[in-house]
């Protein structure tokens, strides 16, 4: 069986990242039945909407943030007064009161977003449901836009109280391709991919972390040449594994974990059931 390296893989040297994305001023327009004050958005007309009207960047990809989003429905008394109140005859009143209970039973608050011709969906789940997730940031990916000056148009589904900060952002594309390049310099080559099993060659001039986009889990064992190297948890889910330089050949092997403990205490429960039956049919024969 291949003996396992004992210590630990180096440290790679730390990157900083480099952003050059732009944070892109705006105007604001609120439709009819929106009214805006300090971040609030008052919402008393399902149709509403509020547009921004951005100058965009040339080559960038467009994106719109919505931070510390919060949602209330709104009371009838918010949206009429008194006297407007007055007016409704009874089978109104009933109407919209049915209406105003029907609303607060909604699990999932919809914005719909709108930049040309396409259109993006942000669900805010509400705090109080079983389906709430704990999430009040959104960027919302707009993809590419070439229009000097856009505009985009933010729909409101339900009538209610509305708060969040926006921000457009554009990010530039000029060095994608470059980026990507940079990434594919050093890649898992002819690999074969089975049941259970993972195997490849790199070759590789300095050290490196190899990034495979295979979830980690602890029921993979990673090698090279054949010498079983330490699994690595990257980018959240994934495995890694620290490749120094040189020319090597990669194996991921999967064991369900805790398979073979599983088998072997199934196997010794099954043992002390027949053992159990042999004893008493033994007492029952004397």
């Amino acid at each position: 069986m291949p003996a396992q390296r004992s210590a630990a893989p180096p440290r790679l040297n730390e990157i900083k990242p480099e952003f050059n994305h732009v944070i892109v001023p705006f105007e604001m327009i609120c439709g009819e039945g929106v009214s805006y004050e300090n971040g609030t958005f008052v919402v008393n007309d399902t149709s509403s909407s509020i547009k921004l009207i951005f100058e965009g960047l040339n080559d960038s990809e467009t994106y719109l943030g919505l931070y510390n989003m919060h949602f209330s429905f709104p009371q009838l008394s918010d949206i009429y007064s008194e006297e407007e109140w007055a007016e409704f005859g009874l089978i109104e009143k009933v109407n919209l009161v049915l209406d105003d209970r029907r609303q607060w039973k909604a699990h999932t608050i919809p914005l719909n977003i709108e930049l040309g011709n396409l259109t993006r969906s942000v669900l805010y789940r509400m705090p109080d449901t079983p389906m709430y997730t704990g999430k009040h940031n959104y960027l919302v990916n707009l993809f590419h836009n070439s229009e000097e000056t856009a505009e985009i148009e933010i729909h409101f589904v339900h009538a209610g109280v509305y708060s969040f900060d926006l921000e457009i952002v554009s990010q530039p594309m000029e060095r994608l391709g470059s980026q990507v390049d940079q990434l594919r310099e050093v890649i898992l080559e002819d690999v074969n991919i089975s049941a259970n099993r993972v195997t490849g060659t790199i070759h590789s001039d300095r050290d490196k972390l190899l990034c495979l986009s295979i979830p980690y889990s602890k029921g993979w064992s990673a090698y090279l040449n054949g010498e079983k190297v330490e699994l690595l948890n990257v980018n959240t889910m994934f495995s890694g594994i620290y490749v120094p330089a040189g020319n090597y050949e990669v194996t991921l092997t999967y064991i369900t974990p805790y398979l073979v403990q599983g088998g072997i205490l199934s196997l010794v429960g099954v043992c002390l059931f027949v053992a159990i039956i042999l004893y008493h049919r033994k007492r029952k024969i004397t």
